[in-house]
């Protein structure tokens, strides 16, 4: 799986630490959006949850007192995680870290994909090896969030609106646009600029591709998946972006 350059995980770390009462509400605001997808899911009082990547949801079911478990962090997730929120997560950086408990027959009520996580691939055939992967690690819920890809408009397939926020008292603008492959619709590189004032301070180049909601679908039914839901009244919106995403949630009981 690909992931964004440092500078990426830096800004999410001025974010998050500018005021951090603020941001245990937002997780707390986004983790809610989970909790009504699980609405009527007969599941454990404390879950057993995987996260790929440091999501704010993650941090929100931690302070919720559920077991949380992180693939994919980052190395100043793990900093921010442990000194300055102090929350009780097991933190795991291996890049193969989702495969490794796959390995280990680890399995876990809800995982969750959020922030277009399935999107960070080269290939089709690499997504559908990742999928493959979480199906055997869920044995509850799956919970992911994307773009409506085949709908878009031709101004959001080229580029997000511009984000700013506040930090430390200047203000700065995040600006998301996308370079398609010309032999491939679905394949893409994406282009992340940090904009402080008047200074590019950081930027981030991903090769992603397009995940559809028939194709999510399809992969997650091949391998065991059940009740394909997408939640048309919920969407989660990621930290650093203004692009809504779906929320689709697939059972594995």
């Amino acid at each position: 799986m690909n992931q964004q350059e440092a500078s990426h995980y830096k800004a999410l770390r001025d974010v998050t630490e500018t005021n951090v009462a603020k941001t245990l509400e937002v997780a707390d605001t986004k983790t809610s959006i989970i909790t009504k997808v699980l609405s009527g899911y007969k599941h454990p009082e404390k879950m057993k949850v995987l996260s790929l990547g440091c999501s704010l949801v993650s941090m929100g079911l931690s302070q919720q007192g559920h077991d949380v478990h992180v693939v994919g962090a980052t190395d100043s997730c793990v900093e921010s995680i442990n000194t300055v929120f102090k929350l009780p997560m097991t933190l795991d950086t291996e890049p193969d870290g989702a495969t490794n408990l796959m390995v280990q027959g680890q399995k876990f009520d809800l995982v969750l994909a959020l922030d277009q996580t399935l999107t960070f691939f080269n290939t089709e055939e690499e997504q559908k090896q990742f999928i493959s992967v979480l199906s055997k690690l869920t044995k509850g819920k799956l919970i992911t969030s994307l773009v409506d890809y085949k709908n878009q408009t031709s101004q959001s397939r080229m580029a997000d609106l511009p984000l700013t926020l506040s930090i430390k008292d200047k203000q700065n603008m995040f600006i998301n646009h996308r370079s398609w492959d010309p032999t491939d619709r679905q394949r893409f590189i994406n282009n992340w600029l940090w904009i402080e004032e008047d200074k590019l301070v950081g930027t981030s180049k991903t090769t992603r591709r397009t995940m559809y909601f028939k194709q999510l679908a399809k992969f997650t039914s091949d391998n065991g998946g059940k009740n394909f839901t997408i939640h048309k009244n919920l969407f989660y919106k990621p930290l650093l972006s203004k692009a809504f995403e779906h929320v689709i949630s697939i059972n594995y009981e």
